[in-house]
């Protein structure tokens, strides 16, 4: 687990992005314990090769790199991969470390999906209260007519399905009603983050192999009924936007203590690691009426 914010893991993406080649980089220090409050970021890298002047060189681009888009501390330590002297060894030794490929592959909250019945009725709610909604969208490949509540390139965006026509969403809704369906996460490593939720019990949902499209997973786990959608994308800079929802009340007939455990990432700072929890919600799901 680790604590850092978007600002702070696209910074690290530059960071990353201005190493040498063949450089491998880890996250290591209080951001690295769940515990701590605050801190510098502290990144080590090892080098393949290089003389001190390569190092001191290295350290000095990468922490330019991270300050280019974000103006927190960074501590950026280079190191030899090879032939290192007995202290660095100790160093090295004493440090909990976690590669840096991993942080910038946790996934990220990207919004939260409700099936609704009637979309233009559902909207109607949001408006009075000043969030901006996105023009409606039919998707015939889905079978779903769509918007999204909040502005574009905000975290945590709520998103509405209205069923149109045969597809997975006409099936949810025939068979529990309206409401929470799925929560949308956005990665970098799509590969990573799902052997994470394979070792976590979840299973890769029929629905995957129903689509062409490589870069989307779905997952689901016995006793939490709501989907996750994990797909790729690229690190974009963020907008000082706060997320649209702040947490969410996920139906589970296991306890909130095995619920924590199932979550197949680290850590997600804007969906408040496993969220509120609701226990045995009539039919498994969160009412849309209850929800507005």
């Amino acid at each position: 687990m680790f604590r850092l914010i978007w600002t702070e893991r696209y910074a690290l993406q530059k960071l990353a992005d201005a190493l040498p080649r063949g450089a491998i980089a880890f996250l290591y220090g209080s951001r690295v314990d769940p515990l701590s409050n605050g801190g510098d970021v502290d990144v080590l890298v090892e080098l393949e090769d290089g003389d001190e002047i390569a190092r001191f060189e290295t350290s000095v681009a990468a922490a330019r790199a991270y300050h280019s888009v974000c103006e927190g501390k960074v501590d950026v330590t280079v190191i030899p991969r090879h032939e290192r002297s007995q202290e660095i060894e100790a160093f090295v030794r004493s440090l909990r470390v976690i590669p840096l490929q991993e942080v910038l592959g946790t996934p990220r909250l990207d919004h939260v999906a409700f099936v609704v019945t009637d979309l233009t009725k559902t909207m109607s709610y949001f408006k009075p209260m000043g969030f901006s909604l996105s023009t409606p969208r039919e998707l015939p490949q889905e079978g779903t007519r769509e918007v999204y509540v909040g502005e574009e390139g905000r975290s945590g965006r709520i998103l509405l399905l209205q069923p149109i026509g045969v597809g997975p969403y006409e099936r949810a809704l025939a068979k529990r009603g309206p409401g929470l369906h799925h929560i949308g996460l956005s990665t970098t490593s799509i590969a990573a983050v799902g052997k994470s939720a394979l070792s976590s019990a979840w299973k890769e949902h029929r629905h995957s192999a129903e689509q062409e499209v490589t870069s989307t997973r779905w997952y689901s786990k016995p006793g939490i009924q709501t989907l996750l959608e994990v797909f790729e994308a690229p690190f974009t800079r963020p907008r000082p936007l706060q997320a649209v929802v702040q947490a969410v009340d996920v139906a589970t007939t296991i306890t909130a203590e095995a619920l924590e455990q199932a979550w197949p990432f680290s850590v997600i700072p804007e969906l408040n690691a496993a969220a509120s929890t609701r226990l045995n919600c009539p039919g498994g799901w969160i009412d849309e009426r209850e929800f507005i």
